[in-house]
């Protein structure tokens, strides 16, 4: 960082407590110059002249004269006198007497100064005790703050150096004029030494028995630090600060800055040194927004603090609105003529080749936190061998970062930088279609799309603000089951609907229908059917069944799916079997399982025809790993597992679910995993296991509210709701099924409302307040025979029975679990029978017929434990409490 001429000039003037009015007087200068100069508005006057004069008046030393003039980029004392020819001239350059002082050289501290402490400590340590030459390299990007550290230090360990601390900036003074400053600092004229190894070979020997530390702030290259490095006695102590990984340096301590920790309070901190505490923290998530957007680069933080400090209209919420438009971030990030996030990257930028000048460009179109290897080549269309050298090229003068995996990572404020120089719209196309061809290759690995998720979106993006209106179709398209799979619906729906936008600017009507029919299955999700029905009916309206009968194939199947929820069993049949027939005829393996999937799901809800959903099932099983298809594998064994569930097939079941969590899990597909989780907690729960089985519910819970899936959100609410129940843990029950309700009426969604209705109304019941347990289960009776839900009917009739038997009206109760018996048996369902069994034999017994009691209950036990359901435990008590006469 070079020194510029107001901050030495304001420390010089400063120190001797002069008014510019006083300076101009004693100087015979303007005050309106003299002011200019110490705000920044000039930093270099015309005539070395004026600043003698001021280092005249302002009581310099020659060494302090001499870094005046350098820092209005003038020559030197010395290189003055060997070219100046007027007796005026020579006036102003009279013999300065000799310095007694101990030098200090070292630019100002930063009052701002923030963090680094871990690096502070450990290079003070290297520099005061360190062996031989104890040289510290201090390496990094532009901005990150190399030569503030290089200061902090200075100042920390003054004391451990009593012949003093030298400053020399290697990007704005030659090395002849370095080594001659560093003479002059002790007394010792080299002028008469012009070349520069001989130059260098003297100072070198002045320094050998001095305990001083030098600072070469900013080196360029590797023969700069060869003829100023001091040599190997111990005595001296040296700072390098670089941008570059130069091998000069190689086998000293290596200290690499980066941008401040984004999980660090230093960002933070360093804009409560400019705006104040209070300020700050009523700020603190639009200041973390700016600092996230600004990769939290010391430079751009301290000028967007400062800008948002002393410019009075600046509130916090616009400089955030500002800055988060990307066009013009780097206009933002200046401040004077010399803090400027732009003209520091410039610097590195124009050492490089024409042709690192083009793969540096080219690294702008990457959007994610890293990028491989062969994306930079597919981008540049050039030999993966060149591109490797070229990238590494780049890290090693601090433009790109090495990271794990072969795979590198650009600043964010480098990336801006870097789209500045892209001139062609083809290099923008190039990386989108490398990230299309991405995931068409990896469709069926999700950890490869992990992997690159953050530049896929970034080239969707870029094919929006490009215009390039079939990428982005066939892009969402193909992506969009990777996002839904992730939990990502905000995501996907906001590129989709960019996507619709481009279909209908072109007028591409199957684009729009095929793009309605993901944001139809989206909606769904989210349990808004209105509008996934309205998306699904609509773009049928585009298409015709013979041109696009792939795409109607998708839009039958999501009416189907939103009919399916609203409890029309027959009309969704009739939709699917259409779509499989299509889905037949294109031979679309992937929708052709989907569709068997979802039938086999209406027929065992609609019908309660298990075996022949499992036929279903186990068909779309097949298909899927046919074609290598872990996710729709890993949700079939969810249908499996609800097959064999709802036959009382616990073990069995909970095989299927196991089998199903581990692939879905290692997909990372969470509504699967939201799913598995519920039927496990189920299972559980049917066995009598309630803590494991509350467990798993409770896991599910949290995945369903993080990823708002709230058809199963209401799933399993009802389900804690029931757990707690079994339990009788009243307490705690109601609040979940309230919850469940108001959910379930909201999306409006039959099945899981009767579902939590009938639980609520056994709550109500236990406490006794059977007008609203009335009331709860009649309406949950009344919609689960309207959707035709076999378990859902059974579930209120066996708790209507129980209320009619607790007034005792035996007769209506005689009648409710008859219907419940005949269901289970037309259902096939020996769980379900030995329960009904079960409330028949507690009705003999209250109307005192023990015999018959008795006899039910032992059909119901032996039922109840072949199917391993815990309620056979429960029955088992129960007899227990009857005459021993009556047990035969």
């Amino acid at each position: 960082m070079q020194e510029t001429l107001a901050d030495v000039l304001s420390e010089y003037v400063d120190r001797a407590h002069y008014s510019s009015g006083k300076l101009a007087k004693m100087t015979g200068l303007s005050r309106k110059s003299i002011n200019n100069w110490l705000d920044g508005t000039v930093s270099k006057p015309q005539q070395w002249q004026v600043l003698t004069r001021l280092a005249a008046v302002l009581h310099l030393t020659e060494l302090e004269t001499n870094r005046l003039l350098l820092s209005a980029h003038h020559p030197t004392i010395a290189d003055l006198r060997q070219n100046i020819t007027t007796a005026d001239d020579h006036a102003l350059l009279p013999p300065w007497p000799p310095s007694t002082a101990v030098p200090f050289q070292a630019i100002p501290d930063l009052p701002y100064f923030v963090g680094r402490n871990d690096v502070l400590s450990e290079l003070a340590e290297v520099l005061q005790h360190g062996a031989f030459v104890n040289v510290c390299n201090v390496w990094g990007m532009g901005g990150v703050g190399k030569t503030a550290v290089a200061a902090r230090l200075a100042y920390q360990l003054r004391p451990a150096f009593p012949d003093g601390v030298l400053w020399a900036n290697l990007a704005t003074s030659d090395t002849m004029t370095i080594l001659s400053l560093f003479a002059q600092t002790f007394g010792e004229d080299v002028s008469q030494l012009t070349d520069v190894n001989s130059r260098s070979t003297y100072v070198r020997g002045i320094l050998a028995n001095k305990r001083t530390l030098i600072i070469l702030d900013d080196a360029q290259h590797n023969k700069q630090l060869e003829l100023l490095l001091p040599p190997n006695t111990g005595k001296t102590a040296v700072i390098i600060t670089t941008r570059h990984d130069l091998p000069a340096a190689d086998g000293f301590k290596r200290a690499e800055i980066r941008p401040f920790n984004p999980e660090s309070n230093d960002s933070l901190t360093l804009f409560i040194n400019f705006l104040g505490q209070p300020r700050v923290h009523r700020n603190q998530s639009h200041l973390l927004e700016i600092a996230n957007l600004l990769g939290h680069l010391p430079l751009a933080i301290a000028i967007a603090a400062a800008r948002l400090a002393y410019t009075p209209y600046y509130s916090v919420p616009d400089f955030l609105n500002q800055i988060q438009q990307q066009e013009g971030r780097l206009d933002l990030l200046t401040r004077g003529e010399d803090r400027n996030v732009r003209l520091s990257f410039d610097i590195s930028y124009q050492t490089l080749s024409p042709d690192l000048q083009a793969v540096f460009a080219a690294l702008g179109t990457f959007g994610g936190e890293s990028f491989s290897v062969e994306a930079v080549t597919a981008v540049t269309q050039q030999p993966t061998k060149t591109i490797t050298t070229r990238l590494h090229q780049l890290a090693r003068l601090s433009l790109l970062r090495h990271e794990a995996n072969h795979r590198y990572s650009l600043h964010p404020l480098l990336r801006d930088y870097a789209r500045e120089k892209i001139s062609h719209k083809e290099t923008w196309t190039r990386m989108v279609d490398y990230y299309i061809t991405y995931v068409q290759t990896h469709e069926f690995d999700p950890p490869a799309l992990d992997l690159e998720t953050n530049n896929i979106l970034a080239a969707l993006q870029t094919a929006f603000t490009q215009n390039l209106a079939a990428s982005i179709i066939e892009g969402i398209h193909i992506f969009y089951p990777f996002l839904e799979m992730r939990g990502l619906h905000d995501v996907a729906i906001r590129h989709l609907n960019q996507a619709l936008k481009a279909a209908r600017t072109n007028n591409d009507l199957s684009s729009e229908a095929l793009i309605l029919s993901h944001l139809a299955h989206l909606a769904h999700l989210q349990a808004d059917y209105a509008q996934a029905r309205a998306h699904a009916h609509y773009g049928l309206t585009l298409i015709q069944a013979d041109n696009h009968s792939h795409i109607r194939t998708y839009l039958l199947y999501n009416l189907a799916a939103v009919n399916i929820e609203q409890g029309a069993y027959d009309q969704a049949e009739s939709q699917l079997l259409e779509a499989l027939h299509l889905a037949q005829q294109n031979g679309d393996n992937k929708k052709h399982s989907d569709i068997l999937s979802l039938l086999g799901k209406a027929i065992a809800i609609g019908k309660s025809d298990y075996a022949q959903a499992e036929n279903y099932f186990r068909e779309a099983h097949t298909l899927a790993q046919k074609i290598g298809d872990q996710k729709r594998a890993g949700e079939l064994l969810i249908r499996l597992g609800s097959a064999a569930y709802h036959r009382n097939q616990w073990q069995q079941a909970e095989s299927f679910y196991r089998q199903g969590l581990q692939i879905l899990q290692e997909m990372g597909d969470l509504r699967g995993q939201t799913t598995l989780l519920h039927n496990l907690g189920a299972v559980a729960q049917s066995q009598g296991h309630f803590a494991q089985a509350e467990s798993y519910l409770q896991a599910g819970l949290a995945i369903s509210e993080k990823i708002n899936l709230k058809e199963m959100i209401v799933l399993t609410l009802s389900s804690l709701g029931e757990t707690a129940l079994e339990q009788e843990d009243l307490d705690a029950a109601q609040p979940y099924l309230q919850r469940a309700v108001t959910l379930a009426r909201e999306i409006e969604h039959p099945a899981n409302l009767s579902f939590a209705l009938a639980n609520l109304g056994a709550v109500a019941l236990k406490q006794h307040d059977y007008q609203s347990a009335d009331t709860y289960l009649q309406e949950s009776l009344t919609l689960a025979q309207e959707t035709g839900e076999g378990w859902d009917i059974f579930t209120a009739l066996s708790w209507l029975g129980d209320l009619h038997l607790a007034r005792e009206e035996f007769e209506r109760a005689a009648d409710v679990w008859t219907q419940a018996r005949d269901l289970a048996q037309a259902l096939g369902i020996d769980g379900l029978l030995g329960i009904a069994l079960f409330h028949l034999a507690r009705l003999k017994r209250a109307q005192d017929n023990l015999a018959e009691a008795v006899q039910l209950a032992q059909k119901s036990q032996v039922l109840l434990e072949q199917q391993g359901h815990h309620l056979h435990h429960k029955e088992s008590s129960w007899l227990d409490t009857l005459p021993q006469q009556t047990i035969k």
